[in-house]
């Protein structure tokens, strides 16, 4: 069923400075067109997106984002037949991995065609691209992609997986189509795919042998999620976004939860205000029981790793509007593609 039908006209968007009213996805359509800057749902975080046919509207992204010229953006389509011309070396095992993940959060770096503007690459020979794998994404992309669109927060804040979030950053700058609570919550997984060197740049939810298999080549594991997770040299441009700049951080200090760090601050003559963020029952008992003594310290608590990975950056956010001082979130093994995943993301906000 389209999305076009008037379901989707309008809808009331809460973020913490006030309410502002969601657009539809038919007059996101308009505006796309039209060469405006719009926030789009996708499967993994909010997009900031810009048609390609509209210089002035992806320089507007930079701009609006803070994001700094050299990070490239990643090219988002309604299907193959609209990235397709956009690339050049497409061959049999990126038409596998297309056909295995697409729609879905996997992007893949290609030879870029001479249609890509050079603000999309930040200047380089090459293009990210992917299909996102959300209804609201697709029935856009199908009548207007394809779309520039980095996640729509400012440039290293944590990704916005709520329309909300995209009020909080952008208020009235920026209209924001309501597509819901991001399915996933941390960004696709990113791999070169260039004159036969296949390798991991960005780790995310899909993982590296899921990518061999599909594709019929091997994957690097190298950058791993502990060197990607440390900045470029200062002098490159990134290969890809999410790999040289600090992103996803918060205003609170981020670190791994250690309970001798809690117990201190408890009984501290000034105590600092604490966000603490669990996943086992075990250390969920042990937070509740000192919040109830200490109104002070603030506790999310995740079922899941993919239920972290989720709500990862809101809690990043919810901390922030509390004033909290220090993010304490509770170690776990990078042991699976997801898991190696959300312990980048924690990694490049500690320091």
């Amino acid at each position: 069923m389209s999305l076009l039908n008037g379901e989707h006209d309008m809808s009331h968007v809460d973020g913490a400075h006030g309410m502002n009213r969601g657009i539809s996805a038919q007059e996101a359509i308009r505006r796309l067109r039209d060469g405006e800057v719009v926030a789009i749902p996708t499967e993994t975080v909010y997009g900031l997106a810009a048609s390609v046919q509209h210089p002035d509207a992806l320089a507007s992204i930079y701009t609006l984002k803070r994001r700094p010229k050299d990070n490239p953006m990643i090219l988002h389509g309604g299907s193959i037949e609209q990235l397709l011309p956009f690339v050049e070396g497409w061959g049999d095992a990126h038409q596998a991995c297309a056909d295995a993940f697409w729609p879905g959060p996997l992007t893949l770096i290609l030879r870029a065609s001479e249609h890509v503007p050079s603000i999309v690459t930040a200047g380089l020979d090459t293009v990210a691209i992917r299909i996102p794998n959300h209804p609201v994404a697709l029935e856009i992309l199908e009548h207007v992609g394809p779309l520039a669109a980095p996640s729509a927060n400012l440039s290293g804040s944590p990704s916005a997986t709520k329309a909300s979030h995209v009020l909080d950053d952008f208020g009235e700058a920026v209209a924001v189509v309501d597509g819901d609570q991001a399915a996933i919550g941390l960004e696709s997984t990113v791999v070169w795919a260039v004159d036969g060197s296949w390798r991991i740049l960005r780790p995310g939810v899909i993982g590296a042998d899921e990518i061999g298999q599909a594709a019929h080549v091997v994957v690097e594991l190298s950058p791993t999620y502990e060197e990607v997770a440390q900045p470029a040299e200062a002098d490159q441009t990134p290969l890809s976004p999410g790999t040289k700049y600090r992103h996803y951080t918060p205003k609170a200090r981020v670190m791994w939860l250690d309970m001798s760090q809690i117990e201190a601050a408890t009984i501290a003559p000034e105590q600092p205000r604490l966000f603490v963020v669990t996943h086992t029952e075990g250390r969920r008992s042990q937070i509740q029981a000192l919040t109830q003594k200490h109104p002070s310290m603030l506790h999310q608590h995740a079922d899941s790793l993919d239920e972290l990975a989720k709500h990862l950056y809101a809690w990043f956010r919810e901390a922030d509007q509390h004033n909290t001082n220090t993010i304490f979130i509770e170690r776990f093994e990078a042991a699976t593609p997801l898991t190696t995943s959300l312990h980048n993301r924690i990694s490049k906000t500690i320091g």
